[in-house]
């Protein structure tokens, strides 16, 4: 029985040390280092590159996108924005938060930005991570849809697919702006220069407008992440960013390129990986007025023309979209680039709330790529204040009138000598209200006097000891010596 024990340890123990000659198990992948089951993860902080010695915070989640109390501390260690980070190699495949703090390099200018940004990514690949605008955006409306007890990965997949219909970057996780490799594929050469287009055009868009980058990827993103769509302030941003870059990506492109190349150092040439087609270039931008003013009765025009497309080829599709199905009113022609409408008359104005009718018209524009894009004008319906007649005027004074100058004009003349005020020699004293009055009290007999009325009293050694003379005042005293 123990020969047989002995014989099945001795399998058991060769079998280990032939796996171990061969190298099997986990850790031996060639794209990590494992130290102590430790996985050395690389990443990349870019909006522009993140200056060196920005802080990178790492967050463990679990499947409902809680932290799972694991938080990792990390710095931006190289120019192009590259950090590094430790985790438990059995953690591969689990969701991690990463957010990027710091200053960067504006692709437009080569200057390092006045103020920190903070970007952040969620990702399932620690090891190859990307933090730029994209994976910001997707993160925010990741979050958002975590709040409706979706799954981190459900989330995460449906944030991605709604970002890639507007940007066209379809692995924004994976991005690096500062390499143009061979080794990278087509789709990945590809989004690298998308991003970099994206990114060097909001600067400029900063800069044109005087607005922070900072604003502006908050505006963008806190459109986003509302519904998978951008038809608010990040519309409005994308329409200003399409307008910057739509006559020349490659060109712009390129310059943004020359500017991270001449800073850090090394070759960068995204420019050729740009496709033919580019949705921020690309995507037609229906363009109406904010809001029009109408009284009743009166035709309004409502004015798409301004809307544009790359390719100059666009239909037009206008729609009523405020639901007040009371009002019946009739687009002249729907598909055209500018139909109008006649807004109710008096007598329906007037019974509307506060007497005022708001009613809304969306147009759709869709180009030859089925790309669409949407605006809403707001139409306010209201009785004009009446006009005077005629109208009150503030009559002119003909001819004006004017304050005349004193010529020569007034001057205080200097009195020379100056007057200057006498001293009274000797100087003037004022009297006490009352004199001092001496009482000399002798046995029975006293001497009343005031201080400034003479008397002759004559005393004698003999005549005096302590106890007849009271002095009641000690002045007194003083002019008694004094007369003797």
């Amino acid at each position: 029985m123990r020969l047989k024990v002995l014989k099945v340890m001795l399998i058991n123990a060769m079998f280990l040390l032939s796996l171990a000659s061969c190298g099997g198990g986990a850790g031996s992948s060639s794209s990590t280092n494992t130290t102590s089951s430790n996985v050395i993860n690389n990443g990349i902080a870019q909006k522009g590159p993140f200056s060196i010695g920005s802080d990178v915070t790492i967050t463990k989640l679990d499947s409902s996108g809680n932290s799972t109390g694991l938080v990792i501390q990390s710095k931006v260690s190289s120019e192009s924005g590259s950090f590094s980070y430790k985790t438990d190699e059995k953690n591969s495949g689990t969701y991690y938060h990463i957010q990027a703090t710091g200053r960067f390099l504006d692709e437009s200018t080569g200057s390092i930005s006045e103020n920190e940004i903070t970007l952040a990514a969620i990702t399932n690949n620690p090891n190859n991570s990307s933090i730029n605008v994209l994976t910001h955006w997707i993160s925010q409306r990741t979050d958002e849809l975590l709040a409706y007890d979706k799954t981190v990965k459900a989330a995460l997949d449906q944030s991605q697919k709604e970002l890639l219909k507007l940007f066209g970057i379809e692995k924004p996780n994976v991005l690096d702006v500062t390499t143009s490799s061979e080794q990278l594929d087509e789709v990945l050469n590809k989004d690298n220069a998308l991003l970099l287009l994206l990114s060097g055009a909001l600067m400029e868009a900063s800069q044109k407008y005087q607005v922070s980058s900072k604003a502006i990827i908050n505006e963008i993103g806190d459109d986003f992440k509302d519904d998978g769509l951008l038809n608010e302030k990040g519309d409005e941003w994308f329409i200003r960013l399409q307008a910057l870059i739509k006559d020349n990506p490659e060109g712009h492109t390129k310059n943004y390129a020359k500017v991270i190349s001449g800073k850090l150092g090394f070759k960068v040439s995204l420019d050729k990986n740009l496709p033919d087609f580019i949705p921020l270039a690309s995507r037609p931008a229906a363009i109406v007025p904010p809001v029009l003013f109408a009284a009743p009765s009166e035709i309004i025009t409502l004015d798409g023309s301004d809307s544009h497309d790359s390719s100059d080829m666009i239909n037009y599709t206008w729609f009523r979209v405020d639901q007040q199905t009371q009002y019946d009113i009739q687009v002249s022609d729907r598909f055209s680039a500018s139909p109008s409408i006649t807004a109710p008359n008096e007598a329906t104005v007037l019974a509307a709330l506060n007497q005022e009718i708001i009613l809304l018209y969306a147009l759709v524009v869709t180009d030859v790529d089925k790309l669409t894009h949407t605006s809403v004008v707001k139409v306010i319906i209201r009785i004009p204040l009446p006009e005077i007649d005629p109208p009150i005027t503030v009559p002119e004074i003909d001819p004006p009138i004017t304050v005349p100058e004193i010529d020569p004009p007034i001057t205080v003349p200097e009195i020379d000598p100056p007057i200057t005020v006498p001293e009274i020699d000797p100087p003037i004293t004022v009297p006490e209200n009352e004199s001092p009055i001496a009482i000399a009290q002798i046995d029975d007999q006293s001497v009343i006097t005031n201080e400034d009325t003479p008397v002759n009293i004559t005393l004698e050694g003999s005549d005096l000891d302590e106890g007849q003379i009271n002095l009641i005042d000690a002045a007194a005293l003083r002019w008694a010596s004094a007369s003797k």
